[in-house]
């Protein structure tokens, strides 16, 4: 089974982000193929967009980041 997954480039503006996802789902990844850096919600992007009115910055900067966990007998 395939998902057809909708990554948005780090850089890219939230109005691009905006009508990019343009609804498909309730939240996306932001990242590139070989890196995940964070994740925004469909209402998140629309609130920045209309809103907030800061359609011109980077959709990481309202992005919510990843955090990475590893375990203290995990090897780094």
């Amino acid at each position: 089974m395939d998902r057809d997954i909708v990554l948005i480039p780090p850089d890219a503006s939230v109005e691009e982000a905006f009508y990019l996802t343009a609804g498909r789902s309730s939240a996306y990844l932001v990242g590139t193929p070989n890196r995940i850096d964070g994740t925004v919600s469909q209402w998140r992007l629309t609130h920045a967009y209309r809103r907030a009115r800061q359609g011109g910055v980077p959709v990481i900067s309202i992005a919510s980041r990843l955090s990475t966990h590893a375990h203290a007998d995990q090897p780094l």
